[in-house]
């Protein structure tokens, strides 16, 4: 299959590079020293994407709850009497409408991606009047990219996108938020098919042996994704700067609960209670995150001074 148009490159690989290092200085848990022990390399690459604009049509049946209210009256043992109460119940009644609408959706048609790619790539967009036509300077980079027919893309993976589209726009359009059972019978009619070529900056790179990724939409720049490695001590602080702080914290409430008399003699008394309870609640989980937001924030802090420096070391590297 042949690329039809080409999607232009925004960034340049300098632009690209700096992008996917102040990415890297993100994350909670990414380890302080990874610009030290970073081994990378990228590059920029044109991949093959399938687009389909389908018309569909058919029927839906569901069972659509709607809700009311029911009053009901219980036991209440603090005052001692019966009391009028209140809840929201669910009515279910069966439900059948007509379906029938376009969509598009977009399949990538090449090979040898990791499936996570694959993905941040089928949700790339473009604005109208982006689409390029190709020249013949072009054609010898992107003569061989497409790998699946648009039969065999549609098959395998655009079919299914389309019905997973189509159930989740059939449901908003129901008249009501309270669905089960839906079963979406529809069938689909291509309408227009073109394939592109989309251009994608990599940056392929190794922290401690391991291998990781970077990956940017070079059409749409602000499109950036990846996986980042974990620094597990850090992770294991964080999950014990919680855990503590909030057996500290109910250890504290339960202490001081055991010093009351008795909480339930009367309203005034409980309401005290439940009060300085909250209090120690709030208490304890601004102080928790706090913690938390602080080892993270330092770290954070670490790795952009240790990237200011290596683009210091960079630019006087170039000077001399």
């Amino acid at each position: 299959m042949s690329i039809n148009y080409l999607l232009p490159n925004r960034i340049s690989a300098e632009d690209f590079r700096l992008s996917a290092l102040n990415w890297l200085t993100e994350g909670d848990y990414t380890p302080n020293d990874i610009f030290e022990k970073l081994i990378s390399a990228h590059d920029i690459i044109f991949v093959p994407v399938y687009f389909y604009r389908v018309e569909y049509a058919g029927y839906c049946s569901a069972s659509l709850g709607y809700q009311r209210q029911e009053y009901y009256y219980d036991w209440d043992n603090f005052n001692k009497r019966q009391i009028r109460k209140s809840r929201i119940v669910i009515d279910w009644q069966p439900y059948s409408q007509p379906v029938r609408g376009e969509t598009t959706t977009l399949v990538y048609a090449g090979a040898g991606l990791d499936e996570n790619i694959i993905s941040f790539i089928e949700n790339m967009g473009w604005a109208a009047g982006e689409l390029m036509n190709l020249d013949e300077s072009l054609i010898d980079k992107v003569e061989n990219l497409c790998v699946l027919t648009k039969e065999e893309a549609w098959r395998q993976k655009g079919c299914e996108k389309i019905r997973n589209d189509v159930v989740s726009i059939t449901r908003s359009q129901l008249p009501s938020g309270y669905v089960r059972n839906l079963n979406v019978n529809v069938d689909f009619e291509i309408k227009s098919f073109f394939a592109v070529a989309a251009p994608f900056w990599i940056y392929a790179y190794k922290y401690c042996g391991n291998p990781y990724y970077i990956i940017l939409d070079a059409n749409s720049p602000e499109r950036i994704s990846g996986i980042r490695p974990v620094n597990q001590i850090r992770r294991v602080i964080v999950t014990t700067i919680r855990s503590v702080g909030w057996s500290l914290g109910l250890a504290l409430i339960i202490k001081w609960t055991n010093s009351v008399e008795d909480i339930t003699k009367d309203l005034p008394a409980f309401l005290i209670w439940a009060g300085v309870a909250l209090m120690i609640i709030l208490f304890v989980a601004a102080l928790i995150e706090g913690l938390v937001k602080y080892v993270k924030d330092k770290s954070k802090r670490r790795r952009e001074s240790l990237l200011k420096q290596n683009e210091q070391s960079l630019k006087r590297s170039t000077h001399t």
